[in-house]
């Protein structure tokens, strides 16, 4: 998807779209396309279910495959970090990364990798503070 916003119209539709494709949520189902008929998988309703509840509500959404290749603005853009902090990362080999000439290249799991182990971090510290706070008796 561009980066333009998207249109009252393309929202109502999505909308309408998201409201259908709940109601066959769980299991495939027909869908007639002009003249044709297909069989629409659960997994790929799934997923078409996904993206049009995110743009009916005025979200921009892009699709990638596991094995999209990230720069490192598209990385830091990910991760909420900064690019340095993600170049740093890449040279401390936290985060593995191929060099397409010039330019480092991370792949999306490798990315979402990391993301998902820094928030499994993230709450385990908050677990012990909590716990500290409380045998503080700061009554969180």
């Amino acid at each position: 998807m561009n980066s333009q916003t998207l249109k009252p119209t393309d929202i109502k539709a999505a909308r309408e779209l998201s409201r259908l494709f709940a109601q066959h949520e769980g299991r495939s189902t027909q869908l007639q396309i002009g003249s044709e008929q297909i069989t629409l998988p659960r997994n790929v309703l799934q997923i078409m279910l996904e993206v049009t509840t995110q743009l009916a509500n005025g979200h921009q959404v892009s699709v990638l495959s596991k094995d999209s290749d990230l720069t490192t603005a598209e990385t830091a853009d990910l991760l909420n970090v900064s690019r340095p902090y993600v170049v740093q990362l890449l040279n401390d080999g936290k985060l593995p990364f191929r060099m397409v000439g010039t330019h480092r290249r991370v792949l999306l799991k490798d990315a979402m990798r990391y993301k998902e182990a820094q928030r499994k971090k993230s709450l385990e510290i908050m677990e012990e503070l909590s716990k500290e706070a409380q045998e503080l008796g700061y009554g969180y």
